[in-house]
This record gives C-alpha cells, sequence and structure tokens, in this order.
C-alpha cells in the first residue's frame, strides 16, 4: 500500500510502469487500474491534502514521487514564487468548485488533465499579463519535452505534466 484513504499526502506521484490499483474511499469493490503517465496527489503541492482513497501496487511497480515539502520549498525561491501563488489560488478556487458540486467525486487521481491546462493557462495569464502560450505539450504525448531544451523555442507547458515542466523551463 503507497498510501491509505484520510492519511495526509506528502507526494505527488506520477505512474511509470507495474500494475497499480486505487480504491476511492473504503470501497474495495470499485477498483480503478491506474496506467502509465497518470498523476496522483497533485493537489498536495498547494493545499493541504488528505488521501480520498488508497493506492496498492498489484505488481511491482515504480513512480515518480515529488515531496510536497522540498517542492514547496523550491518553489518558493526566485521568480517563480509569485506564479506558484498564482497558480495555488486558481487551484483551489476549483478543487472548492469540484468538491462543492459533488463533494463524494474527489479523488487522488488526476482525472481532467484539459482542467488542468486551462488552470495552468489562466496563472500564465494573470502572471504575465498576456495569454499567449504558443506550445503547450503533454506528457503522454511527449516526454522529452521536459528533458530536451531545444523541443521549443517559446514558452513551453507540461501539464502539471504542464505546470511542473512549465516551472522547469523557467528554472533554467
Amino acid at each position: 500500500e503507497k498510501f491509505a484513504c484520510n492519511s495526509r499526502a506528502t507526494h505527488m506521484y506520477i505512474a511509470c510502469s507495474g500494475s497499480l490499483v486505487y480504491y476511492l474511499g473504503d470501497d474495495a469493490s470499485n477498483p480503478e487500474e491506474i496506467s502509465r503517465g497518470v498523476f496522483m496527489c497533485e493537489a498536495c503541492l498547494w493545499i493541504v491534502w488528505d488521501h480520498k482513497g488508497k493506492l496498492v501496487a498489484a505488481t511491482p511497480s515504480e513512480m515518480i514521487a515529488i515531496n510536497a515539502a522540498a517542492f514547496q520549498t523550491l518553489m518558493a525561491q526566485g521568480n517563480c514564487s509569485a506564479l506558484c501563488r498564482t497558480y495555488a489560488s486558481i487551484y483551489l478556487a476549483h478543487i472548492t468548485e469540484l468538491d462543492s458540486v459533488d463533494p463524494d467525486g474527489m479523488t487522488d487521481i488526476v482525472e481532467d488533465m484539459a482542467a488542468i491546462k486551462e488552470l495552468v493557462k489562466e496563472a500564465y495569464y494573470r502572471w504575465t499579463g498576456s495569454g499567449e502560450i504558443r506550445h503547450i505539450h503533454s506528457f503522454e504525448t511527449d516526454p522529452e519535452v521536459i528533458l530536451n531544451d531545444d523541443a521549443a523555442s517559446s514558452v513551453g507547458v507540461i501539464a502539471p505534466t504542464t505546470f511542473l515542466g512549465f516551472i522547469g523551463r523557467l528554472l533554467r
């Protein structure tokens, strides 16, 4: 078991390989298989987050783990802090709205990447005063963009795939 329902989230996870299964709440009757590239627990990077379910490995598995406290410390420094605060504020409003619509539907799984990309665009717009983002890459279709400086000459955005990639470009 990687994390348990109602425990405090300390890491964001990205599934890389193996067979992971997520159970929402205490319901063991409706498991959700987690595939490669799925993001879990992004919320803990921006707000205090308690897990809404549990994650178990059905087979030996690999995940990328991003320590929330270390991420927050790093993002509070330098040029990124204002952008991070802006994104965190927008993210909190988004989560609050989702919770008000369907409190039982909250999950640790980042399911709507299109919505996350829109949050990133809004944060970028508020931060720069410009809505122009010429390249939007997704982790699923272009994982190398995170590591490749030649991938885009203009601002590249990778959702939390997006946001994390965007921050990575700013730090270069």
